[in-house]
Formats: C-alpha cells, structure tokens, sequence
C-alpha cells in the first residue's frame, strides 16, 4: 500500500505541475481541463498528508518532542529554497521587467515581511504576506498549521492541549481552519481504516462511491460554497486559498473513500507496484520540492517566450526538464531529512541530558495564560477599532492583518463593502468592512495613520445614505476628524459613487439626496485643504444589485483608488 500512495504523493505534484504550465500558457493545445485540476490535485494532498501523519503518529509511539522534530526535519530544508529561488526569480524578472499572470499579482510585492512571515509559515495567516513568485508556497504554510493542531490534539492533555489549541487557531486564521476538515478526513481514515481490508467488491464499490462524491462536488462547486460564504456573511476575496473550502471537502471526502476502497486493488497488482518501486519512490521523494520550485521556473519560462505552443513533445521535454531539475534539488531538501532529524534529536537528547530536574508547569502555564490572553487581547482591540461594524467572524483577524500589513504600505483605502473584492498587493491596502460608515472607520483610521505614514484614501459615505444614517453634517464632521488625525496633507478623500436607486433589490434603501450633500460637502472641504478630492468619474449602470459595483465597475474603481494622484 506504500507504494501506491507514494505513487499518488509523486502524481499529484506532477498534476500540479502541467496544471500549472498550462495556467502560464506554455502549452497552448487542446487540454480540457481548468485551473481546478491543480487545485483539486492539493486536495488529495491534503488527505494523503493526514492519513500517513495520524497513521504514524499511532502505529509509533513517540512524543511531542519527537513528533516536532519529525515534522521540522520534513518541511524545513525545503523553505529556503522555496523563497529564495522565488526571490532570484523576481531579481531575474526585474533585468527583463516580465509581467505576470494574475494569480502572482499578490506575490509581486518584495519587503521584509515577504521573507520573515513565509520562513515562519505565517503567509497563510490574516495578517500573512505571501513569498515573491511563489504561489504554491500556501499550502506548505497551511499545512504546517495541521501538524501543529494534530500534535496539540494528540499528545497533550487537559487545559495545556485547550489553550495551546485555542492559541494556535487563533494565530493560523480562517483559511487554515477552513481546510482543517479535509486534512482531518485522512486522519479519519489512519484511525478507523488501515486495518481493515475490504472485500473486493466492497472496495469497488467505495471507489465508485468515491467517484460519486468527486463528481458532485464539481458540479455543486459554486452552491457549496455560495451557502458557505452567506453562513460567514464574507467574500472570496477575504477567504483566499480557502474559497472553495466547502466544494473542496466533499471533494476531500470521495478522495477519502477512494482511498479505503483501492487496497484490495492494490493488493491485487502488488507485482506491478513492485516493478517500478524505485521510479516511484524516486519521485516521490522529490514531489515536495518539485511542488515548491516549479512555479518561479515556470513564470521565468513564459516572461521570456519559452512557450511550447501546441506542440506536445516540447512540452512534456520542457516538464521533464523541471522534474529532473527537482530530482536534483531534493539531494538538497527531501533527501537530508533523516540527516536533520538525526541532527535535532542529538541537539534534544544533549539538552535533556543537561538539563536538572525542575518543574517546567508552572513557567508553561504562564507562558501559554499571557499568550492566550495577548492575543484575545489584540482580537479584541481589533474589534473595537471598527465597531459598530458588524462584527463577522471574518471581522478580527483581518483588521488584524490590516495592522500588521499598514507599517509596509505605501498607500491604504479605508472603506466599505465595494472594497473587499478588491486585492491589495504593490504597496496598495485596501481595507474594506461590509456596513461601515464614516464614523464607524474613525478609530481605525486613526490607528493606521499612527502605524504608518503611508497615504490615506478614504473611500467611505455609501452606507451614511441608509434610512437610519441619513445625517450628512455628522458624516462631514466625523470625515474632518479623520482627516485632522491623519493629517490633511497625506489624505485623499474621494467622492461617494452614487447607488442606482432603480436598480434591486438595495438600491432603494440608498438616498441619493444624501449621497449628493455628502459629495458637496467633500468638494467643499477638500477645496479648503482638508484632504485633496478624487473625483467620481461619469457612471452608467455599475452597479449589480443596486449599491456593489458589477465587474468592470469594480475593477474601475480598485484602479482609481489605487493611483490617483501617485507620484
């Protein structure tokens, strides 16, 4: 059965590797496939990761520190590798100015916190900054956070294992929760599967059942996840890699009775597996830094014209080229894993050694109270900046993330639900809460302009035009304070895009009297130096329900509030 699932490991990053040429468009033939085939291939990842982690965790008896030490030696020789050949790609591209594809828009930003925050595994977190020109390097980041939930949940007891398990969700954010359940169903499976073998017939027919479940979670994809995005009352957008997170279970869970059904099968060619163990362990054994490196190499590829067109052979003696380049990198990362396990467990052992006996609870205990206190604290302090916002799940860890990304920010837009399908990225944050009015973002402007001396655009006033905030001279005042706290000469202001009044099912529940007072009231003030005006530009039907911008619209708006007026 090892072989088979080394075989699927070493697939699914070759998956993820043609998946991804094509997404870079270095093979433009007929495919048949989308960008989901990639997604779809970290799923089974996903799954296959839980169930040898919790299927090892339980057929070794080991302990905390060794567990650690495992998962250490397994995932840190390949992080330097993964960020530095993505930041010597970018200097790369940087000589020949490549552009890149859309999804890399978020990893184009080079600073400090692309390094330091992706090294510690936090890119993933509210407050995370992806890797220059490595996309892919999330789920090595999410998946780091399962190991240290598993560990937490498995080898401590009582209120240690609650506060450390509370401390770390609290840190890892929404998107590592959100795809803890697909990691957890192969653990479901280490714990109540191994051991069974299945019947032939029964295995087939948990396959086909497996088959079944794939099938519907593709063609259910965007109502599962439009019931979960209106269960967290949030967007796409704030959810990141975990978008597709409900899909991606159900996806999770026919790949996990795949899983249960194939060991008979595997049983049954247990001589083929066997007449190509070495080629599938030899890549098996180097899938992990071939996930991590492909990327940068395949966007240096396409920023310098080294497409394959439609022609197959070239394409596949390009991927071969990548794999073989992998096979070599590994002797540097994969390979050395034992060498560093060896290596932290003589460094433990020696320190144990060393060490006299003294009780180590109570100086624990108080680490772990004044951590999870610290950081219910910030949440809570979070909170409160933005209130009477509503307060969403999503609410806390982003404005945490807007803190600790505001520092680094060249210019911030401080504004309402139009902003949060809008992507920050290039020195731009864009900080958008669903509902907020002028006064409701007072605080947090305040705070930001503290942290920052980046420019200010404040992008507020929709929601100031609801029945029951319908008060323009306290608006006005409440945007002179913010100004006055940020300093006139670094804010803009921009005028309010009116709502389509005609336009269902909110557009009536927006005033346009109000909206046109507080946008003479903006001229006004900003022709008296408080703040400097982006003035609306001419609009017609943009918007979708009568308040959100449509697509183009809102693109439109993300790049008025992005440039206007950048030196």
């Amino acid at each position: 059965m090892s072989i088979a699932l080394d075989g699927i490991r070493g697939g699914a990053a070759l998956v993820v590797l043609v998946g991804h040429a094509v997404q870079q468009e270095l093979y433009t033939g007929p495919f048949g496939f989308d960008t989901s085939l990639q997604h779809n291939a970290v799923i089974v990842f996903f799954v296959l990761s839980g169930l040898v982690i919790a299927n090892s965790a339980w057929c070794r008896p080991s302990s905390l520190p060794h567990y650690a030490i495992a998962r250490f030696a397994r995932v840190a020789p390949l992080v330097p590798v993964a960020i530095g050949l993505g930041l010597v790609a970018w200097a790369i591209g940087q000589i020949g100015q490549i552009d890149v594809i859309e999804q890399s828009r978020a990893y184009t930003t080079p600073s400090v916190a692309a390094v330091v925050l992706p090294a510690f595994f936090l890119s993933e977190t509210s407050f995370g900054v992806g890797p220059l020109w490595n996309p892919p390097y999330w789920s090595l980041a999410v998946e780091v956070w399962f190991y240290v939930l598993f560990g937490a949940a498995f080898y401590l007891r009582g209120w240690r294992r609650m506060a450390v398990l509370a401390f770390a969700a609290a840190v890892a954010g929404i998107t590592v929760l959100l795809l803890l359940p697909i990691w957890l169903l192969g653990v479901a499976l280490a714990r109540f599967g191994p051991g069974k073998t299945l019947p032939a017939d029964t295995g087939f027919i948990a396959i086909l059942s497996g088959l079944a479940t794939i099938l519907l979670s593709v063609k259910f994809e965007t109502t599962l996840n439009m019931l979960m995005f209106s269960a967290l009352n949030t967007t796409p957008a704030e959810l990141g890699f975990a978008q597709l997170a409900a899909s991606d279970f159900v996806f999770g869970l026919g790949v996990a009775l795949c899983f249960l059904g194939m060991k008979p099968l595997v049983q049954s060619r247990a001589a083929l597996l066997e007449r190509f163990h070495p080629q599938i362990s030899w890549l098996a054994e180097c899938s992990f830094t071939l996930y991590l490196i492909h990327w940068p190499l395949l966007t240096l590829a396409r920023g310098y014209g080294l497409s394959a067109g439609d022609n197959l052979l070239l394409f596949a003696a390009g991927l071969a080229l990548i794999v073989a380049l992998a096979g070599q990198v590994a002797k540097l990362t994969e390979h050395r894993r034992p060498q560093v396990r060896r290596w932290l467990a003589d460094r433990w052992a020696a320190r144990s050694a060393s060490r006299q006996p003294q009780p180590v609870a109570s100086p624990l205990r108080r680490l772990l109270r004044w951590g999870g206190i610290g950081v219910l604290g910030v949440y809570v302090f979070a909170g409160w900046l933005v209130a009477p916002t509503p307060l969403e799940p999503t609410v806390s860890p982003r404005t945490v993330g807007t803190l600790a990304q505001a520092p680094l920010a060249s210019r911030i837009v401080i504004g309402d639900s139009r902003l949060t399908g809008i992507p920050s990225g290039q020195g731009v944050l864009f900080a958008g809460y669903p509902g907020a009015t002028i006064g409701d973002m007072t605080r947090m402007a305040r705070t930001l302009c503290l942290l920052s001396d980046a420019e200010i655009v404040i992008a507020l006033g929709t929601n100031d035009a609801k029945p029951d905030m319908r008060r323009p001279a306290a608006s006005l005042a409440n945007l002179r304070r913010m100004v006055a706290a940020c300093g006139p000469e670094r804010v803009w202001v921009s005028e309010v895009w009116p709502a389509e009044q005609a336009k269902m099912p909110t557009g009536p529940d927006f005033d346009a009297a109000t909206i046109a007072a507080l946008n003479r009231g903006i001229r006004q003030l900003t022709a008296h130096g408080v703040g400097r005006l982006i003035p609306q530009p001419v609009l017609a039907d943009h918007t979708s329900d009568g308040v959100h911008f449509n697509e183009a619209t809102a693109l439109r708006y993300g790049r008025i509030l992005r440039t206007y007026g950048a030196t």
